[in-house]
C-alpha cells in the first residue's frame, strides 16, 4: 500500500482520528468526573449517554488513577 497514491491521506486521516479519538476519551473522562463530583451517579452517566456502564466505570477510574498517580509523584 506504500506505492498507493492515496498512501499518505490514508495515513493522515488514520492519524487524525486517532488523535481524535484520543482527545475525545480524555474529555469524556472529564466531563464524566465533572457530573460525579456534581452528584450524577455513574448509572444515571450510563443512562444519559447510553454508554455501557462499564465504560462509564472504566473512565471514572482511570481518572481517578491518573489522579492519584499525579498526587504520588507531587508528594
Amino acid at each position: 500500500m506504500p506505492n498507493d497514491p492515496r498512501y499518505p491521506a490514508v495515513v493522515n486521516a488514520q492519524t487524525r482520528l486517532h488523535h481524535w479519538s484520543v482527545e475525545s476519551a480524555r474529555e469524556r473522562a472529564e466531563r464524566f468526573r465533572e457530573a460525579r463530583d456534581a452528584g450524577v451517579t455513574p448509572e444515571q452517566i450510563a443512562v444519559i449517554t447510553g454508554l455501557p456502564l462499564e465504560v462509564v466505570m472504566e473512565d471514572l477510574g482511570a481518572r481517578a488513577a491518573n489522579s492519584r498517580a499525579v498526587s504520588l509523584v507531587w508528594a
